[in-house]
């Protein structure tokens, strides 16, 4: 209603207008912000999920969009994508807090953003885009160099505000399978562009493969440079689900659980310094098993325990202290066709990797194996083995300074033979200093020793050892020269190895049994004791000083010095080797062949010198052999040796015994013993001839049994000697007789083993100077002597020779045999007649 007032003025009258429009404009504007407010979620919900669906192959649904202008608040729930009829992307609820003021300020500030139970599908496939919640992203422009420093500078602050994260499953899928991985729980404090300093402490709690991840830490993004220290546990994470991501590298039926607690320090890159992490803490890992075409790991335990640093750069660093120990390590190496197992493998030391490799520090093992799977017996096996400190690395190889190894056992046999150890070789304790390896193919040791070795060595029917089955080279591996080794464009580098000192003491035995013999020889030396020195492949003309020193059989001792080169194509060395108290029938197959006779009985001790050079022989061994005892083999060995030797067999042992019944010989051994088709028993056969024959002439040559020839006169294989001659008619001997007598006698003294036959002859010239003979009742003379006259005088003859050389009893009376006499006077000399 109008006042009286208002109807007289024309200008209230407008202003009352003016208001009335101006309120109907703001009701207007107001209705319009409002309907603006209510429609605009689902204006945005609806636009979202027309743009969605016009995206290839994906199908989208969102329940509600809330968005709260005032308060800054955006709200998502129960959004669903599919794509090609698979989840691919789905939230329960998702929410967002902004404060607008601070935009004034250039400060874009987040009061809080929180997710609880979302699924996202990552999909890497070969030869295809990524995608991301069905959708494909696009290809990432380049940008230059300076976007990051455009950023870094950018005025804009920024506060990320709480964050909150629950139930987030993400599902990376790849050619060999799908990954999942599940948020269970992650908090943010915020983060602060403006507040540098201030540290955002954050939690996060995984499931993944199996077990769960939970890390604790604090970020700081906007330092210069930016800096996160963060915790992680991991609980019974297993190997199993991360099968699909290790396929692509060859490996499958992944197996394991995984423990422990690793701490994380991460710094970005800064202007020159390269980003860097330093990681410390431990890890445990059990019941590994893994398939791949290099390596089968059938059982591993493993524990790490250290620190690393890595340095990201166009030239990643990494470096580190180290603890790592294997336990229950059941390995194959399908490559090499060995297996590998382990109660503990442990390392101690540092690792580094720039340009190169790098490792150093210490190594223990426990009963540690190494298997021919082809051939299912051990290559290897030590109970306790360490070494160190070492150092590796690929330009310069390994250096250990010393190795300590325990309960050693090499070349195990896969089916032991009756009195054959199951290895053939094994020691209780094997050491070694200053061990060089280097990538060129040398191995270099100062000094390595073995104690209470045992090796039980055969050789084969062919003439092999049994050993070089396991050897990896076979028996025509080239000989290394001087020549092949300064080759350096050779492909094939041949393995080089120099020692300064090898040796084998303590309680060691060796076992050698050879089959190429019938029967197979074996042979023992016990309390063995031998060193080794300057053996270097380099020069395998270079003579090597060698010590021996043992028991033989328990019974016979061995000593040696010799200087001998191993290496040498042709057999070279030097030697002064004495052999003491030896059984001979146990080298009788060796000597059997080459002299013809089974040694049945004996010992035998030796004292061998000189040299073979270039295989040649040039050796003088001087025996002394007790109480041997020969059987020829056969009658025609038994003839060949006795032509040989110009006189029964024997025979001759019998004049080469002493008065205690050995023989000393000295034999020149020459020949060429490296020939193959030369055989060592001719060289032998050659050597105890002669060496038979120079004895037996040197003690008969008083006798004058030697002819100038040099060979001994003999009758029908009978030594015979000069006749003691006597007066003519007589029982008297000439002067000279005598004289013979007396040498006679000494021989026999020397030579109990020594036994003669006499026979006393009368002569057809001496009938007519024939006396009356002592005790006969008849007188002759000029007249044929009657066939018991003849016998009368030979036997006296023969007594009287006899009664002589006993006489004084240094001939034993048994030594001395009488013949029967001939009947009739004979066409020779008055004489008694000596033979063997």
């Amino acid at each position: 209603m109008k006042t009286d007032s208002d109807q007289g003025n024309p200008s209230a009258e407008k202003n009352t207008l003016r208001r009335r429009r101006s309120l109907r404009r703001l009701l207007l504007l107001g209705l319009s912000v409002f309907l603006l407010l209510s429609l605009l979620p689902e204006a945005l919900r609806f636009g979202t999920i027309t743009w969605l669906n016009r995206q290839p192959g994906i199908s989208a649904h969102v329940r509600d969009i809330d968005l709260n202008l005032f308060s800054g608040l955006l709200r998502i729930e129960e959004a669903r994508l599919l794509s090609n009829g698979e989840e691919a992307f789905s939230v329960q609820q998702a929410e967002i807090q902004i404060d607008w003021w601070p935009l004034w300020q250039r400060h874009l500030q987040i009061e809080h953003f929180s997710v609880a139970q979302m699924t996202l599908l990552i999909e890497t496939l070969p030869e295809k885009p990524l995608r991301i919640a069905g959708l494909t992203l696009p290809s990432t422009p380049d940008y230059p160099d300076e976007a990051g420093a455009d950023l870094l500078d950018d005025p804009w602050g920024i506060n990320t505000g709480r964050v909150r994260l629950d139930q987030i499953a993400v599902v990376v899928r790849q050619s060999q399978g799908d990954t999942r991985m599940v948020i269970d729980h992650l908090t943010s404090a915020p983060l602060i562009s403006w507040q540098p300093q201030q540290a955002g402490e954050f939690a996060m709690d995984l499931s993944v493969a199996g077990g769960s991840l939970h890390c604790r830490g604090e970020n700081r993004p906007f330092t210069r440079p930016a800096q996160t220290n963060l915790t992680v546990q991991l609980d019974a994470l297993s190997l199993d689900t991360l099968e699909a991501s290790l396929a692509p590298l060859g490996w499958n039926q992944v197996r394991g659980l995984v423990h422990g607690e690793i701490e994380i320090a991460a710094v970005a890159p800064l202007d020159s310094q390269p980003a860097r992490i330093k990681l410390a803490g431990q890890l445990d890992a059990k019941n590994l098993a893994a398939s791949h075409a290099a390596l089968w790991i059938k059982q591993l335990a493993v524990s790490w325990q250290g620190e690393m640093d890595l340095r990201l750069s166009s030239s990643p660093h990494l470096a580190g202290k180290n603890h790592l120990q294997l336990n229950s390590a059941a390995l194959e190496l399908q490559s090499s066709g060995m297996g590998l197992d382990a109660e503990t493998v442990t390392w101690d030391g540092n690792l580094s990797l720039t340009d190169e490799l790098g490792i150093n520090g210490r190594l223990s093992a426990n009963h540690l194996s190494v298997t021919d799977l082809a051939r299912q017996n051990t290559l290897l096996a030590v109970e306790n083995g360490r070494a160190g400190p070492f150092e590796f690395n690929l330009q310069n190889g390994l250096t250990i300074s010393d190795v300590a190894l325990e309960g050693v056992r090499l070349l195990g046999r896969s089916d032991p033979k009756p009195l054959r150890q199951p290895e053939v070789v094994k020691a209780t304790q094997l050491t070694a200093q200053q061990l060089v390896w280097s990538p060129e193919g040398s191995l270099t040791l100062q000094h390595a020793t073995a104690g209470g070795v045992t090796a039980d060595l055969v050789l084969l029917p062919g003439g092999g050892l049994e050993a070089r089955q396991w050897l990896p080279f076979s028996p025509e591996t080239e000989v290394v020269t001087p020549e092949s080794v300064q080759d350096e464009d050779s492909d094939n580098s041949p393995f080089l190895f120099a020692a300064n000192q090898l040796t084998i003491n303590g309680q060691s035995r060796l076992i050698f049994e050879d089959q190429s013999t019938t029967p197979a020889s074996r042979f023992s030396v016990s309390e063995l004791n031998c060193s080794l020195a300057e053996l270097d492949m380099r020069q395998p003309e270079q003579l090597s000083p060698l010590q021996i020193h043992g028991m033989l059989d328990d019974y016979s001792r061995i000593s040696a010095q010799a200087k001998v080169a191993l290496l040498a194509e042709a057999p070279f060395f030097e030697c002064d080797a004495e052999l003491r108290e030896f059984q001979l029938p146990t080298v009788s197959p060796y000597l059997e062949r080459g002299i013809g006779y089974r040694l049945e009985q004996g010992h035998l001790n030796l004292r061998l010198s000189g040299a073979v050079s270039k295989g040649v022989a040039d050796l003088t061994s001087r025996l002394q052999l007790t109480r041997l005892q020969l059987r020829p083999l056969t009658a025609d060995d038994e003839q060949d040796v006795s032509k040989r030797l110009g006189l029964p067999v024997n025979m001759a042992l019998s004049l080469l015994r002493d008065r205690n019944g050995d023989i000393a010989l000295d034999i020149p051994v020459r020949g060429d013993v490296s020939r193959p088709d030369v055989a060592l028993g001719s060289v032998i056969r050659k050597a105890v001839v002669g060496a038979i024959k120079n004895t037996v002439s040197l003690t008969l040559a008083p006798l004058g049994v030697v002819a100038k020839a040099g060979q001994l006169v003999g009758i029908g294989g009978r030594l015979t000697f000069d006749p003691l001659v006597f007066e003519s008619g007589s029982d008297q001997l000439t002067a000279g007789s005598l004289d013979y007598l007396t040498r006679l006698r000494d021989l026999l003294e020397k030579r109990p083993q020594v036994v003669v036959s006499l026979c006393g002859q009368v002569a057809l010239s001496e009938q007519k100077d024939v006396k009356t003979v002592a005790g006969s009742s008849s007188q002759v003379s000029g007249a044929a002597l009657s066939a018991d006259q003849v016998r009368e005088l030979a036997t006296r003859r023969a007594e009287r020779v006899k009664q002589l050389l006993v006489e004084g009893q240094r001939v034993q009376p048994s030594q001395v045999l009488l013949c029967n006499p001939p009947l009739q006077p004979v066409d020779g000399p008055a004489a008694v007649m000596v033979r063997f």
